[in-house]
């Protein structure tokens, strides 16, 4: 398909727009009570510790954004400090530092759940975090009574490590539809993450021709080296007599380390060995040819052809997604306009009336704004109206992107696209 580089944006930039939608606002609610807990939960202030991971408003403030991390730093530092063999005074100050921290995020959520209603399990990272102060709540009421039974307590607090996952956060834009401070300064980490999401298929592809290879190796492995009298590297754990210890040895080959001393052991000959062993052929002896070849070509095929073929996918995940930020239209960019398409639509209609459509699009952050005076130019984009003057987001994504891109040449061929 032979497209011009400016038609190869444009279908790049329209296959983003349709993994967008517009969400629903969480109204505030009528009760008084609630709506207090409401204001909380999206509050902006700093003052609200407790609400500081709000999926609704993030702040803006990079001061708010630090407290967030130093908190959650302060989190893994305790969680990391615990030993073996500690002293009372560390043991009492761990549990001090846990029960406060378990106490802030289970306020936190309390919080949220009262001002955000059944819309508080609607949303992943809000599940993730009442997961998480589920399983410390209940580490701490059962560690007491799980020391009468051979199960360590720590294993229940052992799922508080996934707390790091809260960083994570501090990588992605804010729903206000601008980067947050640690978001804009972690753009390449995003984009990493990105490339490495969008590779998942085919690195799971590349997986499952890597076990194939090393299946059939270890079923030659047991068939010519099953019998090789144990010396050198090879003991129980390393050696080709079983199906299960040739898979492990060979997956631990796969990254060349080691795989010399191994094939020493494998290359044993007379006097070194019984070539009349229990009556077998070449007896608890090694193939020196047979093993040379069999290492060689294991580690060409795993290490330097297929192992490589992950950094391969990888990279070219990447390369393109560097492409697609190059067109000038990112996933920042959509998050942005829906954000701030919500303010117009609450009810997530997918339309607005016309009359908003000058303020909604001078209200939006680069690329895609346009400021006043705009009216010359939103009459250019010729939007189809809908009954009730009416405009539908798509319509205006479109005009945005083309207006962004610059001329789109509507060829036969792109238009079969």
């Amino acid at each position: 398909m032979f497209l011009t580089d400016s038609q190869k944006n444009y279908y790049t930039a329209m296959k983003k727009l349709g993994r967008k939608k517009p969400q629903k606002v969480i109204r505030r609610p009528q009760h008084q009570y609630h709506a207090i807990f409401y204001d909380i939960a999206v509050s902006r202030r700093d003052l609200f510790i407790f609400a500081l991971n709000s999926l609704q408003q993030l702040s803006l403030s990079p001061r708010f954004e630090i407290s967030i991390f130093v908190l959650i730093f302060l989190n893994m530092v305790s969680m990391a400090i615990e030993h073996h063999h500690q002293s009372r005074t560390v043991s009492f100050t761990l549990e001090v530092f846990n029960a406060l921290f378990t106490t802030i995020f289970g306020l936190e959520a309390i919080v949220k759940i009262i001002g955000l209603r059944h819309h508080y399990f609607t949303v992943p990272w809000n599940l993730f975090d009442f997961i998480l102060v589920f399983a410390s709540i209940t580490g701490i009421l059962l560690q007491d009574v799980l020391t009468n039974f051979p199960i360590s307590p720590t294993l229940l607090r052992v799922v508080r490590v996934f707390r790091i996952g809260r960083i994570l956060r501090l990588i992605k834009p804010t729903v206000n539809g601008k980067n947050s401070f640690f978001g804009q300064a972690a753009k390449g980490i995003r984009k990493l993450l990105f490339a490495l999401i969008v590779s998942l298929p085919a690195l799971f592809n590349i997986g499952a021709l890597l076990f194939l290879i090393t299946f059939i190796y270890a079923i030659i492995g047991m068939a010519v080296f099953g019998h090789v009298r144990r010396r050198g590297a090879l003991d129980d754990l390393v050696n080709f007599e079983t199906f299960g210890s040739s898979m492990m040895l060979l997956f631990r080959l796969i990254t060349s380390a080691g795989w010399n001393d191994v094939l020493d052991p494998l290359m044993t000959q007379p006097p070194h060995c019984d070539p009349d062993y229990r009556m077998q052929p070449n007896g608890d002896c090694g193939h020196p040819v047979i093993a040379i070849a069999f290492f060689v070509s294991f580690i060409i095929i795993n290490f330097m052809i297929v192992i490589n073929m992950y950094i391969a996918v990888i990279l070219e995940n990447f390369n393109q997604a560097h492409k697609e930020e190059e067109i000038g239209i990112v996933e920042d960019d959509l998050e942005m306009f829906y954000v701030r398409w919500s303010k117009y639509d609450p009810h997530a209609t997918q339309f607005i009336n016309f009359n908003q459509l000058s303020d909604f699009i001078a209200s939006l952050d680069s690329p895609f704004s346009i400021p006043k005076p705009n009216t010359v130019a939103l009459v250019s984009f010729d939007l189809p109206i809908a009954k009730g003057d009416k405009i539908h987001c798509l319509d205006i994504l479109h005009a945005l992107t083309k207006h962004v891109l610059g001329h789109v040449e509507e060829t036969e061929e792109f238009k079969r696209i």
